[in-house]
């Protein structure tokens, strides 16, 4: 099987893989026994997946998204023979992080939907279940960012031993990712669960256009520099969104308005997989 085939079968597996992660998590937000009993269990268990998956984006924030960007930008500054003694990447992500807080205000100005409590049983377990869509499409649209540039990866690999290294150390991180992004969407539609698995079908191909990109990169003959450049401004931006998202709508929440010991260590768990998944990255 040459580099190409194996190319090819990559782009198969990354989007059923995305798939089998990211469906799962509907079975445990859908709507089933109603008693107060159960909404709180219910309720307590997706909360620490929340912290879970809180610890996964913000390793993914620092260990991927952010040290990868980094390397794409000092890559292109040294190909156009610059050195820059200034932090350029932390301003670009600086730059998403603010853009993304300044959205997120205007949307919730716009739609202020605080609802109070009518004191009915359960009812503040659901609306603890409850998650805001613009959250989910904000982590969604960072994370399809950085899911391209993995595609990426596997697609200018050259040889065939390189290509299931690359794809491997991929799969694994994303399936954590795939897991969390799908809770985060099915709690965003709980009501309409037929979007959520739309969303994460539409995630799902996201890596295998980011491998067939990079299969077109290597047999055609693009500008290395503009590509290295468009990259990095890309993924720091991506970075500031994710680093918003996850501080200050996901940790935030779970820390300080629900917030208990052992949910840090959670989210420590979330962070260590994602720093075990780095360990084993072989690019």
């Amino acid at each position: 099987m040459n580099a190409n085939e194996t190319k090819g079968l990559c782009i198969a597996l990354l989007f059923v893989d995305t798939l089998i992660f990211g469906w799962p998590p509907y079975l445990l937000v859908r709507g089933g026994n109603q008693s107060s009993r159960s909404i709180r269990i219910r309720t307590a268990v997706i909360s620490y997946l929340t912290c879970f998956a809180g610890g996964v984006f913000f390793g993914a924030c620092l260990l991927h998204l952010l040290a990868e960007g980094r390397e794409s930008m000092e890559e292109y500054f040294k190909s156009v023979r610059q050195d820059l003694d200034f932090p350029v990447y932390e301003c670009v992500l600086a730059g998403g992080f603010f853009a993304i807080a300044f959205v997120e205000q205007i949307a919730h100005n716009l739609l202020h939907k605080r609802t109070s409590n009518d004191g009915a049983p359960g009812k503040a377990a659901i609306q603890a279940m409850e998650v805001n869509p613009l959250r989910a499409f904000l982590l969604l649209g960072a994370l399809s960012f950085h899911t391209v540039f993995d595609g990426l990866a596997v697609g200018l690999e050259e040889s065939g031993t390189g290509v299931w290294e690359m794809f491997t150390a991929i799969c694994i991180h994303k399936s954590l990712v795939a897991v969390c992004l799908g809770l985060q969407l099915f709690l965003a539609f709980k009501a309409r669960p037929l979007m959520g698995f739309i969303w994460v079908f539409v995630f799902s191909l996201i890596s295998p256009l980011g491998v067939g990109l990079g299969m077109i990169l290597t047999s055609g003959d693009i500008d290395e520099n503009a590509e290295n450049l468009s990259s990095w401004i890309l993924q720091a931006m991506a970075t500031g969104t994710f680093l918003y998202v996850t501080v200050f709508e996901i940790l935030r929440e779970e820390f300080t308005e629900r917030g208990s010991i052992l949910k840090i260590f959670v989210a420590i768990l979330g962070f260590g997989g994602m720093a075990l998944a780095k360990y084993f990255d072989k690019d």
